[in-house]
Formats: structure tokens, sequence, C-alpha cells
């Protein structure tokens, strides 16, 4: 895997940068470098931007310590960063398994110089260039996983996303209004305002189209969405107001992999602090690449972290559903017993949009399992109830059909909708203002937004998501 290693620092007098200003005893630390050996030669070595940075010198030798500031096998100075990372590739040096490298680092932050001592790394994976882990033949044993049409190794990484920035090769940005099966109550737009890569994570909240209370628009205006990812013509891309039949109240972001990368079966872990507000939700799942409708039924999805922003929310029978309930497993339908047997549900004493959460979700052809921060929480076979055989009826028989695809990944913020919140339910002291399968759902939604807006806060209902990665069974 790739590593970073955390090591001492020192401030000591510098001996081999002497143009560099003078070294420095405040409290700036170094970031810790990530060392990445590479196949068939090389090594990569970087560290993230900051602000303030305006030189980084690495000093690396192989199976040597270092016992002075001396310069050592490899010794070069970054002078501005690739990427908004400080990066140095060396693709001369054939490093094995069992190798060690040792490095120290030199970092001129606001003028003044600091250095960063001790680092070592003992080769135990090599990467490719592009970043994926190397794999020799031999050591391959064929994973149940399918990928790209092939069946990749066991424990392989298929996908990894740290969020340095956001890449295009990976991640289409979801431009279109809403639409089956849950119709939430936002348009995708897009901008910087809804979505954005800052501090190494995306971050992505929802916010009023209304801008300084216009009224008018929501209700009688039109809009269109530029650079529209769904069908052009169809109203994925454009809206008139009419009547009840109002402009979406929300505009709020959404990524996805349809394009670029997608699964069969594997181990998919994101890092993530959830966002908070009344009738605000994640969206954390797998979808089928190519999605299917069977009388009414959505074929079927995963989510890894489904929790409701609501910090109050009782359904009909008063019991409590809001942001202390993590749900997480296989979604079939609109119906709510198929979310019952296929979902497993955690209950916390806090409520898990107020920290950051790591999210797993295991699928195998049998079965789904789910963790929090390493804990599972449920393991559950593929639905068995009529209408779910209607779905193995209509493609190959087999009772987990709907789930025997290529999937790919969807991240964002929604709100309200369909599917998420049960009619009748209680949020505070306010009635959920909308019912699911009312013509005039929206414009209810709307209508009340003095009872909702207030909870939405820049940073309480921003999703925040620090890493994805995908792995073969």
């Amino acid at each position: 895997m790739r590593l970073q290693i955390h090591c001492g620092i020192g401030l000591i007098p510098l001996v081999l940068h002497l143009l560099t200003p003078t070294i420095s005893t405040a409290q700036y630390v170094p970031p810790n470098p990530t060392i990445i050996p590479l196949y068939p030669k090389g090594l990569r070595l970087s560290i993230p931007n900051g602000e303030g940075i305006s030189l980084v010198a690495y000093h690396v030798k192989f199976n040597e310590e270092f016992y002075s500031l001396e310069a050592g096998t490899i010794a070069v100075d970054i002078i501005k960063p690739r990427r908004d990372q400080w990066t140095y590739e060396d693709r001369t040096t054939r490093i094995k398994i069992g190798d060690t490298i040792y490095l120290w680092m030199h970092v001129v932050y606001e003028g003044l110089g600091y250095n960063l001592l001790d680092q070592s790394l003992t080769v135990t994976q090599l990467y490719n260039y592009d970043g994926t882990p190397h794999v020799t033949v031999a050591s391959c044993n064929p994973s149940n996983t399918i990928f790209n049409g092939s069946q990749p190794c066991t424990g392989q990484i298929l996908f990894e996303d740290y969020f340095n920035e956001l890449e295009p090769s990976k991640w289409r940005t979801v431009k279109r209004f809403t639409g089956p099966p849950d119709y939430e109550f936002v348009v995708y737009t897009g901008n910087d305002e809804n979505l954005v890569v800052r501090d190494g994570e995306l971050r992505i909240k929802p916010t009023l189209l209304d801008k300084g209370g216009n009224e008018n628009f929501i209700r009688r205006g039109n809009m269109t969405v530029h650079g529209c990812t769904g069908q052009v013509g169809s109203n994925e891309c454009y809206k008139q107001a009419i009547s009840y039949s109002i402009l979406p109240p929300v505009a709020s972001g959404l990524i996805d992999t349809q394009k670029s990368f997608n699964f069969q079966y594997g181990r998919v872990e994101v890092r993530a602090k959830l966002p908070q507000g009344d009738w605000i939700y994640p969206i954390i799942k797998l979808l089928p690449v190519n999605a299917e409708y069977v009388s009414g039924y959505t074929v079927g999805e995963f989510r890894l972290a489904s929790a409701v922003g609501n910090r109050n929310l009782r359904d009909s029978s008063g019991a409590d559903i809001d942001g202390h309930e993590l749900k997480a497993g296989a979604v079939v339908s609109k119906s709510t017993p198929i979310e019952v047997t296929t979902m497993s549900k955690k209950r916390s004493s806090s409520y898990w949009g107020d920290d950051y959460h790591i999210y797993e979700l295991e699928w195998t052809p049998t079965a789904i399992s789910v963790k929090v921060d390493g804990e599972s929480f449920g393991k559950k076979a593929y639905p068995q109830e009529a209408y779910v055989q209607e779905f193995s009826t209509s493609r190959n028989g087999s009772p987990n059909s709907v789930f025997d695809k290529p999937f790919y990944i969807s991240i964002g913020v929604a709100v309200g909708g369909q599917r998420e919140f049960p009619d009748n339910c209680t949020s505070g002291e306010h009635h959920k203002p909308w019912g699911n399968l009312q013509s005039k759902a929206l414009l209810n939604f709307y209508t009340a937004k003095d009872t909702w807006k207030n909870t939405w806060t820049d940073e309480g209902s921003m999703l925040k998501v620090d890493y994805v990665k995908v792995w073969a069974l």
C-alpha cells in the first residue's frame, strides 16, 4: 500500500542549502512525505502544497542511513508544485522488495527553512507509474471481482482518490435536474458554491436557488442547466415553472464514475463527514451502469452511508429516525418492506454528521456486509421476496439478479424527494411539509422553507469526503 511516514522533526542549522533563508524555531511542521517505490524503476516523493511553501528539497539514500545532513544518492530541489503537490519522480533507480529508503527533507515556509529528519520506508509493495499496485502473475490469486471485463487479483486495489484535485479522468460532474426513483428537490449544477475540492477533501453542500429571496424565479421562471449531462432536450436539462410544478428550490452537487470506473463485487471504503440540516441527506452509493425499471421498481443500489440531516425527527409512531441512525446496504425499490430486509441499521449516541467516520461495504455474489469505523453492523443475503423474483424472471432467474451486474460510484448531497423521509413524520415542532406522492410535493416543501432553511449552515450542511477506495474481493 502507499505509505506516509510519521517520524521525528528536526529544526537544526542548515549546511547544504546555503541559498535558503535562516532556519526557524517557530511552530511550523513540514508535512509528512508520501514515498512510493515504482515498478520497473523509480521513486515518487511528494507532500501536499500549502500556502507559504516556496521550496522543497528531498535527500535520499538506499539501504544506508543518514548520519549527517549530507546530499545522499538523490538530492533535488523542487521549486514549484505540480497538481497541488511538491513532487519529485525518478525513473532510473531500480528498487526491490525489502529495500529500505532513507529520506530527509528541507522545506522553505514563509521565507524560513525547516528540516524533517529520520524518514525511512522498508519496501513491501511496488507501484506502477499510474499509481496502481504492481502485481506479479506468480503472486496473483484471481478474485471473484469483475473489473474491466477480467478478474483482478485478490485484494488488489482497483480505485482510490484522496481528492488533491477533482480529476476528470476519474469523476464526472453531474449537471441535471433530478428524476426517478428519488425525485430529489434539487438541481445538480456543478457550481463551485456547491461542489469543490479543497484542503485534500471533496466538499459538497446544498444552497437555496432563490438568491436574495427571489421567489418569482422559483415559481414562474425557467432554467437551463449549462453543460447538462442528462438527455439534451428533455426535462433533465430544461424546466419551466408552471402552476404548482415549480423549479427545484435548491442547488447541489453530485459526481460519479459512470463513464470512467465500474466493477462487479468488491469492497468499498469511504471516509467522510455527513451533512446536517433538516431534510438533507448524503448520496454515497453504488448504482448500476445500465439502470432498468421493472413494474415501477428500481433495479437496485448500494448505500454506504445513509443518515438524515435532521437532528430531531420522528415517524408517525413516535420512533426516532433522525441523524443518530445510520443505514447501509442494498435498496431494491421504493417500498419500505424491501429496505427493512436489505438495509442494516446502527444507532449512535452522537449524530453521524458530527464527525468523520469510515464507511465500508463489501459486496459478494451471495451477501452484502457493512461496517463503520471497522465495526461490522450488518451482513445480509439478497432478498427473496416475490417482487424480487419478478426481476429474476425478467432476467436470468437468479435470486440476486438485481445485483449481478457492474456498478459505479455516486457521491453528492440531496434534499427532500420521494423515498428518504416517510410521510407524517415530524422534525422538531414541524410536520413534514410534503407527501411523497403528492403532485404539489415540491411546492409544499418550498412554501415551508422558513421551517427548515435556518437549520442549514455553511459548514454543518456540507458533505466532506476525505478519500474513496475500492478493492477486489
